[in-house]
């Protein structure tokens, strides 16, 4: 049997998107039996200090939990890791050396959006997200115009609504009115900037192409776990 990788999740940012991440790693591969799923280890822990938090307000950082969990990964066997949260990278980012080899999920998605040559794009995220141009900046950078999220209250209720599993029709509305907005001003694509975005509205039921974060990180990870060792 082909020896692959064994993936780590640092998740639990939230419970329910860990749990709707996991299930997009399964989808991502073509699997006769149950030896063709690669090795995951989860370490799912919400308990960590709010990431919007610590940005808004300047309370308690999140990044030494964070390291725990990658050690904790590492220590119960995990080759790399990932994690399925878009605001959780801007933290992730100042952290000058992980103990294993990182897949970034922010910029697997914008290397794919830069490659299919969009010209105009929207994002949907957290206001953390949206304020520390996770996405912006790079897209710009390659004359990508942009449309950032203009209404927080809503996008709030939305992101809550997927880390509850509750309000799931109320906060499908809200979407699809977004990216009604994105798409009146001209927009060709919408991101998923959020992982708890696709269970609110999966993203063949958007009526404007979407890259889904959590979809592009689930189909690289399985890839790259796929990597016959040396």
């Amino acid at each position: 049997m082909e020896k692959t990788k064994v993936i780590g999740v640092l998740g639990g940012y939230g419970p329910y998107a860990t749990n709707d991440f996991y299930r997009l790693m399964l989808n991502a591969i073509n699997a006769k039996k149950d030896w063709d799923y690669p090795h995951v280890i989860i370490d799912s822990n919400p308990r960590i200090p709010s990431r919007a938090r610590a940005f808004l307000y300047n309370e308690e950082s999140p990044i030494p939990y964070m390291m725990q969990g990658i050690e904790r990964l590492k220590n119960a066997g995990a080759d790399f890791f990932i994690c399925p949260c878009n605001t959780a990278h801007y933290f992730l980012r100042q952290i000058d050396q992980f103990p294993l080899p990182f897949l970034d999920m922010v910029n697997l998605t914008l290397q794919q959006v830069v490659s299919d040559n969009v010209k105009k794009i929207g994002i949907l995220g957290s206001e953390v997200t949206v304020m520390t141009n996770l996405y912006e900046e790079k897209l710009i950078e390659n004359n990508i115009e942009v449309e950032n999220v203009n209404r927080i209250e809503d996008v709030r209720f939305i992101i809550e609504a997927g880390k509850q599993n509750k309000h799931l029709d109320e906060a499908r509305k809200l979407m699809l009115s977004l990216i009604d907005e994105f798409q009146k001003k001209g927009a060709d694509a919408v991101i998923y900037a959020c992982t708890e975005l696709p269970i609110i509205l999966p993203i063949d039921q958007s009526p404007l192409k979407v890259y889904d974060a959590s979809s592009i990180l689930a189909k690289e990870a399985v890839n790259f776990a796929k990597i016959e060792y040396e």
